[in-house]
């Protein structure tokens, strides 16, 4: 499955360390992708927060 990146707003100056929350959309790997020989890179499990 392939995890593509959530745009996220941040301040472009600052110094200071901070957290921040990512969100990440995940599918099954298409068949074109499959036959170019693809592969996961992310696991998830079924009914659990992830």
């Amino acid at each position: 499955m392939e995890a593509v990146p959530v745009p996220a707003t941040a301040p472009a100056t600052t110094t200071d360390d901070c957290c921040v929350k990512v969100a990440v959309y995940v599918r099954p790997l298409i068949g074109d992708e499959k036959l170019q020989a693809c592969k996961n890179c992310v696991t998830v499990v079924p009914g659990k927060p992830q």
